[in-house]
């Protein structure tokens, strides 16, 4: 009885147990026979074993890096050649020599307000220098003879010897050359900007003597120059020297006459200078050919001349100097003062004189170039006054090498007997090389 009771309910519990699990797979069909089976691809081939290993050259060694490029040899120095003159020189430039020259020619025509019929006229060869120079054995040692041919004279102007003991900061001169006093006398004959100097430069004792001086090369104006030297008071242009006798018939004859600039008996003439430039100026030219931004010099010169016979030559002179030059325009000035010598004693001076002058110019299209200058030479015991008031007009055809001027001026003379002036034109062709 119980197991009927526990019949169904055993199998409803087998019917949900397997109503719960997956079906089973179906048996894999059977392997069909190797006859029947599709065609099987063939085996794969071995593969061929590699080629044996090419030699392999030797490595080449690598080559050298090319050589850098040689510099090109420096070019050589000229035998010959023109650089502000013709020069021939040795090829170490231990020996050079250089020519240059000079040639002004010149008309002048003097008109006196008060007496118009004493105009006088003349033309003349003002100046025909031919200068040699250069430097033997060595660059330190340089030279230089000047001739002077215009006028009718021929003489020497410049015969000096220069050695360097340091090039630039301590030389020595000896010879005759300009001594080193005033600037309008030390700017060279062809660098003026009018046809000549002012009044100023004859009245005051400048000029070239002969001497020995120690410098710092003060033409080439260094940022301090400074020049002292000591001079035999001789003059740059000979002159005739004679006893006269007169003759009984009225005629001067001349006795042991010549002609020559030594003096008979030196007068010890000590000169200095010192100046402070700036801005690369070219301090000895008057001309702004360089153009630019402002660039000046100024200058201080005394000079003291020692009588020792007794033609009573004891002088002192002082000078101040300057040079302004700026985008072409250029301006110079100088004040003078002067003592001279009234008792026996070479220092027993009175004033003597006093003078001044002002010029200034422009640079116009590198060509032409006008100027105006005023100067004044005043005796200072009231006896006579000098003016000069000028103007001119450079063409300048190859810089100031090749160049016309055109000059006209009033010189007007204050003395006891009343005030003359005269009125001068002058024209001059200058030629430089």
């Amino acid at each position: 009885m119980h197991i009927t009771f526990l019949s169904p309910l055993l199998s409803a519990l087998l019917v949900a147990a397997t109503a719960d699990d997956p079906p089973a797979p179906a048996p894999a069909p059977a392997a069909a026979p190797a006859s029947e089976q599709p065609d099987a691809p063939p085996p794969a081939r071995e593969a061929p074993p590699p080629p044996p290993p090419l030699p392999v050259a030797p490595a080449l060694p690598e080559a050298p890096p090319a050589p850098a490029a040689a510099a090109p040899p420096p070019a050589a120095t000229p035998l010959a050649g023109y650089k502000d003159g013709f020069f021939l020189q040795s090829a170490d430039s231990a020996f050079k020599l250089k020519l240059r020259g000079l040639v002004q020619v010149r008309g002048t025509a003097t008109v006196p307000a008060d007496v118009p019929a004493d105009t006088a006229l003349t033309a003349a060869i003002q100046r025909a220098q031919l200068d040699f120079g250069g430097n033997a054995f060595t660059k330190q040692l340089t030279f230089l003879v000047k001739t002077e041919l215009g006028q009718g004279f021929t003489f020497v102007k410049d015969a000096w010897v220069n050695y360097a003991l340091l090039p630039g900061a301590l030389e020595v001169r000896v010879g005759q050359w300009k001594r080193p006093f005033s600037r309008q006398q030390l700017v060279g004959d062809g660098k003026q900007a009018f046809t000549d100097r002012a009044i100023t430069d004859g009245a005051f004792a400048s000029g070239r003597d002969i001497g020995l001086a120690l410098h710092n090369d003060i033409d080439k104006s260094p940022g301090l120059e400074w020049s002292v030297g000591a001079f035999a008071g001789a003059k740059e242009k000979p002159e005739l020297s004679a006893k006269v006798i007169p003759g009984a018939d009225g005629v001067l004859a001349l006795d042991g006459a010549k002609i020559s600039n030594v003096p008979a008996m030196v007068r010890p003439t000590f000169v200095g200078r010192v100046g402070a430039n700036f801005g690369a100026v070219k301090g000895y030219s008057e001309l702004d050919d360089e153009g630019g931004a402002p660039r000046g010099a100024v200058a201080l010169s005394v000079l003291e001349a020692v009588e020792l016979a007794a033609a009573q030559g004891g002088r002192s002179q002082v000078e101040v100097d300057g040079v302004l030059k700026l985008y072409g325009a250029d301006a110079t000035a100088a004040i003078y003062l002067g003592t001279a010598q009234t008792g026996a004693g070479t220092f027993e001076q009175a004033p003597d004189a006093l003078g001044l002058h002002a010029q200034a110019g422009y640079l116009m299209l590198d060509a032409w170039h006008p100027s105006l200058r005023y100067a004044l030479v005043s005796k200072l015991d009231g006896t006579s006054e000098h003016h000069e008031i000028a103007a001119a007009l450079a063409w300048l055809v190859h810089g100031q090498n090749l160049q016309w001027q055109v000059e006209g001026a009033a010189l007007v003379e204050r003395a006891a007997d009343g005030v003359h002036t005269d009125a001068r034109l002058r024209t001059q062709l200058v030629f430089a090389f």
